[in-house]
Parts: C-alpha cells; sequence; structure tokens
C-alpha cells in the first residue's frame, strides 16, 4: 500500500451521467416553475418545480465532488455537502447492489463492524485502479450465494439465468 492517500475521481461516462440528469431536473423544473399559475392555489407547483431546480443542481455538484480516497487508515467518500468516512480496520466486507431496469445502476457498499455506523455507498462510476481493486476484493462478500446479485429483470434474461448469476 501507499503512503499517499489514493484519490478516485467518477469516470467521464458517470460525470456525463449524472449531469444528464441534473440539466434534466433544472430544465424540468424552470419549465414548470414558468408555467405554474400565479395563484395561492398552486403553490405546491412551484414548490415542487424548485424542489427539482435543487435536486438537479445537487446531482451537478455530485458529478464534480464526489470522490473515493484510499489511505492506509480509512477510506473516504466526499459527496457534495459531507464526507463520509470508515477505518478500514473497521471495515466488515463488502455487498454489491446491481438495478438493471431502463437505467443500469449499479454500486458497492462497505459495511462497518459497529452496527451504529453508517455503510459507505461508493458508485461504480469511479475509475479504480489495480489498488483499489486488489484491495476491495479481498474484502469479504457479505451477499450470500443464494441471494440473487441481479435484483431486477434485465432485458433477454428470465428468472433462471438471474438466480443463476
Amino acid at each position: 500500500m501507499h503512503r499517499t492517500a489514493m484519490v478516485y475521481r467518477l469516470n467521464i461516462f458517470g460525470k456525463v451521467r449524472w449531469c444528464f440528469w441534473a440539466i434534466a431536473l433544472i430544465c424540468t423544473g424552470c419549465f414548470l416553475f414558468s408555467i405554474a399559475p400565479n395563484r395561492l392555489s398552486e403553490v405546491w407547483f412551484k414548490l415542487f418545480s424548485i424542489a427539482m431546480v435543487l435536486v438537479g443542481i445537487y446531482l451537478a455538484a455530485r458529478a464534480f465532488y464526489y470522490r473515493v480516497i484510499l489511505d492506509a487508515e480509512s477510506v473516504t467518500v466526499i459527496e457534495p455537502f459531507r464526507p463520509y468516512s470508515l477505518k478500514r480496520i473497521e471495515v466488515k466486507g463488502r455487498r454489491r447492489f446491481n438495478h438493471w431496469s431502463w437505467v443500469p445502476f449499479e454500486m458497492s457498499f462497505l459495511e462497518s463492524k459497529n452496527p451504529k455506523e453508517k455503510r459507505l455507498t461508493i458508485l461504480d462510476d469511479v475509475a479504480f485502479n489495480k489498488e483499489w481493486d486488489e484491495w476491495f476484493l479481498h474484502l469479504p462478500n457479505l451477499d450470500s450465494p443464494s441471494k440473487p446479485k441481479i435484483l431486477f429483470k434485465k432485458k433477454g434474461q428470465n428468472r433462471r439465468k438471474r438466480l443463476e448469476r
């Protein structure tokens, strides 16, 4: 392990995907806000459109601020508003979540030995290197073999094939 911390950021595909959703939400929110009537009974409509814009701004910030830092002592995930950290000796194992619907979405979780601590969520759009892969794959896999890895239907697959994965 290197003595310096390794910083991993979202790859270009991840940045484009998060920015796409951010732009879609911001544009939709601005459009809805502009067509909302100025009556008091339609305040919820304007609040909803403002919330869409704020979520879009958060997703855009996440695309550029999200990073994972692996150093000798801990693993840290930095999000736009707050960093989440877990000491390496406190990592119990790893879990995977695959969601294949019309938008493929995959992520990993680092579970803590301490049940009071929050688990770290790591997006798969991060550009990891060989050092990360070696460390991550040596963690115990907490997903039981009987539990299906793919939780939702992937186009063109039947249930038996999904459960065999």
